[in-house]
């Protein structure tokens, strides 16, 4: 899929969360990758919209300050990684933030931010 942005005008928009260890993902490859690894996944859907500029990457930047973070840390960009945010979000429920845990036994546990739905189910 063609991007609506141009990476490159995008760039400072993820750089924010890439300095705080957040690996970018580009692919819907990716997003399953990421999300067969055991542990916490953290996937959040980066954009050039005013609510991630506002609330998610300084909300992201800050939680990762605490003394407990999700154990991968990930995001796609909405408008340029095209693919991977579509599998991502479907993954999610169409949910901008989402933590998934992955754990040995192999259940998987979504939590959504911004939802009121939680859901577990074996993967």
């Amino acid at each position: 899929m063609q991007p609506l942005y141009d990476p490159e005008a995008v760039r400072p928009m993820w750089e924010e969360l890439a300095q705080c260890g957040v690996t970018p993902l580009k692919t819907a490859a990716d997003i399953d990758e990421a999300l067969g690894k055991p542990g916490t996944t953290l996937i959040v859907v980066n954009s050039v919209c005013g609510c991630a500029a506002g609330g998610a990457r300084p909300g992201v930047t800050q939680a990762l300050q605490a003394a407990v973070i999700p154990d991968h840390l990930t995001t796609v960009f909405a408008g340029v990684d095209m693919e991977a945010t579509q599998h991502a979000r479907a993954h999610a429920g169409g949910c901008a933030i989402v933590a998934v845990r992955r754990p040995v036994q192999g259940r998987r546990a979504c939590l959504r931010v911004g939802a009121s739905a939680h859901r577990a189910h074996d993967a």
